[in-house]
């Protein structure tokens, strides 16, 4: 078996089984095989005896009593926490849709433009002029058009 040099880790590949044996955490035939292992391996026994010194200074401290707010603060910070979470997911939904509905509306109107003139989607002359979506000698003739259609809503209304 391979033994660590000063600085170095060990190379044992049952190192971190070694945890799981001091808690008593593996099935009994896995434990009986690791502790027979630890028997001819001096890392893994020096890993359990570090364990164990530590378990047992960790016995010796005492434990503090929780203060009687102290719970309360606990839940009410938990519970805050859980209502982000709700609007963080809620928030990525939503953001979610929003790129969708950007990338449809997108794509139709890219396809419409290839399509067709502006008055075949309901814009009327000021709208493609201003816009500049049609060819420049048509909107000369659209321009003169949107003049006329103006200047005769005014006269209408006089």
């Amino acid at each position: 078996m391979k033994t660590r040099d000063e600085g170095q880790r060990s190379l044992c590949p049952h190192l971190p089984q070694v945890s799981a044996y001091h808690d008593g955490a593996l099935e009994p035939s896995a434990a009986q095989a690791l502790h027979e292992h630890m028997t001819r391996c001096a890392d893994c026994a020096g890993e359990l005896a570090r364990l164990r010194r530590l378990s047992g200074l960790l016995a010796d401290v005492p434990v503090p009593a929780m203060r009687p707010g102290a719970m309360v603060r606990m839940h009410r910070a938990v519970a805050a926490t859980r209502q982000r979470v709700v609007v963080m997911r809620l928030a990525r939904v939503l953001s979610a849709a929003a790129a969708t509905i950007l990338v449809v509306c997108t794509a139709w109107l890219w396809v419409s433009a290839q399509s067709g003139q502006p008055e075949s989607w309901g814009i009327s002359s000021w709208e493609a002029v201003a816009v500049g979506s049609i060819d420049d000698t048509d909107a000369e003739a659209l321009l003169a058009q949107w003049i006329v259609e103006d200047l005769s809503r005014e006269n209408a209304h006089e």
